[in-house]
């Protein structure tokens, strides 16, 4: 719980690209019937699960206000596991040790749903005997130059598009490198774009190089470079600051 009330805070944006989210803008969100959507994201499945909880245990939320930034706890499951959630700034890395091999690896934020989650009821365990080595080996594992794959992440295909279309050397596309670059960089590093956003550059026709498709192309990055922004992460780098501050989960499953 601590983990969904600081991921997905009051900046996470969830509508359009331009959008300057409000307390009641997120609330109702969070109370429209996801039958009424044409898709429900995983951003919308998380917030309706928090606004559960809040509805029918306040004191959980009460608690989670007064927690500390790093938060350690281990509980039983049907396997050994580590996952350890990073955030820094507005970006959010997911890690963890899930193989039998003990080597750190990235992993997609929607898979691990089901190895965090438990009953209001379940106790904690004490740690296993491996838990500190696991957590600094986490912690100290860099992060690969692109997210995990996966077949339900918008995140990865958005990436390959844009890595594609910057390897592609399409001269008619040259002027949008910069901006290319720029999207990268916010997908690698701090995760501000909405999924909306994600949908459209996976959306881009990145292969095919006939000259109707190529105009196609850049006419949706003029859009997108148009509703973002030309200097948009430099705006969110400003916000940021010199912010240093790490929010980090440790969640580790001990086999019963």
């Amino acid at each position: 719980m601590f983990l969904i009330h600081n991921t997905l805070g009051e900046d996470a944006k969830i509508f359009e690209p331009d959008e300057e989210p409000s307390a009641s803008q997120l609330f109702k969100r969070i109370m429209e019937n996801p039958d009424n959507m044409e898709e429900e994201s995983f951003q919308t499945k998380i917030r309706q699960l928090y606004a559960d909880i809040a509805a029918s245990s306040p004191e959980v939320i009460k608690r989670i206000s007064e927690l500390p930034p790093r938060i350690k706890v281990a509980k039983n499951f049907h396997d050994n596991n580590l996952v350890v959630f990073i955030k820094k700034g507005l970006g959010l890395f997911t890690r963890g040790i899930t193989g039998d091999d003990k080597k750190p690896e990235d992993l997609v934020f929607e898979n691990t749903l089901e190895l965090i989650q438990c009953q209001k009821e379940d106790k904690a365990v004490p740690f296993s005997k491996s838990f500190w080595d696991n957590y600094y080996n986490v912690k100290e594992f860099k992060e690969t130059s692109s997210p995990p794959s996966s077949e339900i992440s918008i995140e990865k295909k958005a990436l390959n598009n844009i890595n594609t279309l910057l390897q592609g050397k399409i001269p008619e596309l040259e002027s949008y490198l910069p901006f290319l670059r720029e999207l990268r960089e916010d997908i690698l590093e701090y995760k501000t774009l909405s999924d909306y956003t994600l949908r459209r550059i996976a959306n881009l026709n990145s292969l095919n190089r006939d000259k109707a498709r190529i105009q196609k192309t850049k006419d949706e990055l003029e859009k997108l470079q148009k509703d973002l922004g030309t200097d948009y992460l430099d705006k969110v780098k400003s916000k940021l600051g010199q912010l240093q501050t790490e929010v980090i989960i440790a969640i580790e499953n001990v086999k019963e």
